[in-house]
């Protein structure tokens, strides 16, 4: 039986039909329990019943479970959710002449943004900088990067990183003989991106 994680009845409907099996309760011996018409626990595990607060106290205290037990998003029922290519294409943004920039995370977390940079070969480009307090975390995960940061350079081979404060001007440079990609995560990010439909 499916149920959404955001609907109360849904939840209760789930949650009832699980619990009750796994005491290897029938319908009819918790109605007993809980001194309800049998027709009342089929209604509610078809999720068309409205259950006043008593009745729900009922069922937990004959079930052994909180009232939260009843009413949350059920246990054992996945909040994954799969993102398909083709529905990230606005995730992805050109910086410049052969560079990609991709959004790894398609969902609005607080104060904290990933990005897999990709460069062609002698790809660059300038980063924004980010808000103060914001720290970048820049993993180069194939070729080799160059970095400047406020006048300083850094070269990065694969399996490096670099720690910077986010809201300097720095910029991405591919200095190996083919592609490199690099894996950057800034922490400290408040200004969320719109959330995606």
């Amino acid at each position: 039986m499916e149920a959404d994680p955001t609907d109360v009845y849904s939840n209760l409907a789930f949650n009832l039909q699980y619990f009750r099996k796994r005491r290897h309760f029938t319908q009819a011996l918790l109605a007993k329990l809980c001194k309800l018409p049998r027709s009342t626990i089929s209604h509610l595990e078809s999720g068309i019943a409205n259950p006043s607060l008593q009745t729900i106290q009922q069922l937990s205290l004959s079930l052994q479970i909180s009232v939260g037990e009843l009413i949350s998003p059920p246990h054992g029922v996945s909040s994954a959710k799969l993102y398909e290519e083709e529905s990230l294409q606005n995730l992805k943004r050109t910086r410049g002449k052969g560079a990609e920039v991709t959004r790894l995370i398609p969902e609005n977390l607080p104060a904290i943004e990933v990005d897999r940079i990709h460069l062609k070969n002698e790809a660059s480009f300038s980063g924004v900088p980010h808000k103060s307090g914001t720290r970048e975390y820049l993993f180069c995960e194939k070729g080799a990067l160059q970095v400047a940061i406020a006048g300083e350079v850094f070269d990065l081979s694969v399996g490096d990183v670099l720690a910077f404060d986010g809201d300097q001007k720095h910029s991405y440079k591919n200095i190996a003989k083919s592609e490199s990609v690099g894996i950057s995560i800034v922490t400290g990010v408040y200004e969320l991106y719109p959330q995606l439909t």
